[in-house]
């Protein structure tokens, strides 16, 4: 039974708060800077003051407006990933870095054509009941479980990633730190929240992700380009990339579209997002809580539209990034003094494809004397984001702003992902039990995603990029057939399944992996060069053949199991007796 929470406060109120909310930030800062108190510690103070007042309000709904529930669907749809992401990818491949904003576009789009309109009419609370209802088999509903777990683990690794790169960048903290606290506020903001209710929190810091980043981006551009309007910007900065680039005598990163991953490579990792994107468990979530179709599919429409509006105006900044980055380069005749280069800069570089542990040594081993030729040096996309504030000198309270937006981005999308992957767990368990377990399963996910984002060396473009693979390649076939072809049985379904997880699992270990399970060492092996980014690509492709073909060869679903074709038939209560 849905909730009928009311409060009055519109978008447009919030919007007002969110506004007035980002002014006293900057009054803050510039008294606080007066004064002389390091950056460090306003960070600290602005970004502790606003996520503990949003845990305090975490508990107090409001009513599922479609303006509300889309600007949070967009912020969780753009997450960490997005975020980081695009800058980073634009400013390490040029045009082809856009691919990772077109395939959650087109995942959105995905979901609003072909998942939304007919799921949604399903009166069941989550997607392992969803198998249930259509195959008649708890098997394929333990399956999902698991699989959902694991990719809950990734995609809640990769957030924290975000969170331990802030940690770096803008406080000089171990990244241990910034994965720790942002754990801790996961835990504090997903525990209160139920399926179909949304609260303040969630709203106030959508709408300082969505308004914060504007403004950085507004600003950033502004200062440098003299264009006010970020979505005007990429133009002209491609020009002096390029420019830059051949002064440099390098290889073009932005001259054309394709240049670096190929066609085949840009259409595999915007398949790969799209699909993954357009069946991830959180943003389902959305889509089960609306109870309607039309109401469905109205949110992600309104969805769709926000996340446009941001996420075109974040390649500007990637490709400012790597102008401003060439030229330090340029000034310096292609070999930059050790001294001249922004410590942030280093977070996750390596010299000669290798690690750093501190760049003198690092030099000193390769033979370079206290200088690095830019052919030597590779940095980390995913921190360019923020590292762009320093390369122009922006100012403090700037950075702060972005720090806000990158930390609220990245818990907002951790939010939604352990707490539908609880409630999935637990949409069968006891009403008095349930709420003891999901917190368990919150605790649990949370702190094994933390362990995976300390421990594993990953950046979180792989971690994300992986999730979306995973979850895509294995549900693809029986979700969406399942969805619209009446011939797709328990046995197609099944073998589409294990097929696509396994195909994709398997080449995401030995592409970056290799047989020897470490990175680097020269045994990985990359199929038509595809990169584990992309590794989703094959099981997509397998998993919807495979699940045709046995779905043809076995025997046709009983007219029960395609009950779910009914609109708003009451589905609740099968679920159980299948279980059962």
């Amino acid at each position: 039974m849905k909730d009928q929470i009311q409060f009055s406060d519109s978008l447009i109120i919030q919007f007002a708060k969110a506004c007035v909310a980002i002014l006293i930030s900057a009054f803050i800062v510039s008294i606080f800077s007066s004064l002389g108190i390091p950056l460090y510690i306003i960070n600290i103070v602005l970004i502790v003051s606003i996520l503990i007042a949003a845990a305090i309000f975490s508990g107090n709904a409001i009513v599922p407006y479609t303006h509300n529930v889309g600007l949070i669907f967009s912020i969780e749809a753009l997450s960490a990933f997005g975020l980081f992401g695009i800058v980073g990818a634009v400013f390490a491949f040029g045009h082809d870095g856009f691919a990772i904003m077109i395939g959650i576009a087109a995942g959105i789009v995905f979901s609003l054509l072909l998942v939304a309109p007919r799921l949604s009419e399903i009166s069941i609370s989550s997607l392992p009941d969803f198998f249930v209802v259509r195959y008649g088999s708890s098997t394929l509903r333990i399956l999902t479980l698991s699989v959902t777990a694991l990719v809950c683990v990734l995609f809640v690794a990769a957030q924290l990633v975000a969170c331990g790169l802030i940690a770096v960048q803008i406080f000089n903290f171990d990244p241990l730190v910034g994965i720790f606290f942002g754990a801790v506020f996961i835990f504090i903001l997903a525990l209160p929240l139920r399926i179909t209710v949304l609260s303040k929190a969630q709203l106030f810091m959508a709408l300082l992700v969505f308004l914060g980043g504007l403004v950085v981006c507004t600003l950033l551009l502004a200062g440098t380009t003299n264009i006010i309007v970020p979505h005007f910007a990429y133009g002209g900065l491609i020009s002096d990339a390029h420019a830059a680039e051949t002064l440099l005598g390098l290889n073009s990163q932005s001259a054309y579209p394709n240049g670096n991953s190929g066609y085949l490579g840009t259409l595999a990792l915007i398949s790969c997002l799209a699909v993954g994107t357009a069946v991830m468990p959180h943003m389902l979530r959305r889509v089960f809580a609306q109870g309607s179709g039309a109401i469905s599919v109205n949110v992600l429409r309104t969805g769709l539209i926000f996340f446009v509006v941001l996420a075109t105006a974040l390649p500007a900044l990637g490709v400012l990034a790597r102008v401003e980055f060439l030229a330090l380069f340029s000034h310096a005749k292609n070999t930059l003094p050790l001294d001249a280069i922004p410590p942030s800069m280093l977070v996750g570089a390596e010299i000669c494809g290798d690690a750093l542990d501190t760049v003198a040594s690092a030099c000193a081993a390769k033979g370079y004397n206290n200088s690095i030729p830019i052919s030597a040096l590779s940095v980390a996309p995913e921190s360019m984001l923020l590292v762009l504030p320093t390369l122009v000198a922006a100012s403090d309270w700037l950075l702060a702003l972005l720090s806000l937006a990158g930390l609220s981005v990245a818990i907002l999308a951790g939010v939604a992902a352990v707490h539908s992957f609880a409630l999935s767990l637990t949409s069968h368990t006891l009403p008095g039990e349930a709420p003891q377990i999901t917190g368990i399963v919150i605790v649990t996910v949370t702190s094994i995603a933390g362990v995976v984002a300390a421990t594993s060396n990953v950046g979180l473009i792989h971690l994300a990029a992986w999730a979306y693979s995973l979850i895509g390649a294995t549900l693809v076939g029986p979700l969406v057939l399942g969805l619209w072809w009446q011939r797709t049985n328990a046995y197609g379904a099944l073998s589409g399944f294990v097929v696509g997880f396994g195909l994709t699992a398997i080449y995401i270990f030995y592409s970056h992996w290799g047989l020897d399970l470490q990175a680097g060492s020269g045994d990985e092996a990359r199929w038509l060069g595809l990169s584990s980014l992309m590794a989703g690509a094959f099981g997509i492709v397998f998993s919807v053949i495979t699940t045709v073909l046995v779905s043809f060869v076995g025997p046709k679903p009983k007219p029960s199991q395609l009950a779910f074709l009914q609109p708003n038939k009451d589905l609740s209560t099968t679920v159980p007796e299948v279980l059962e």
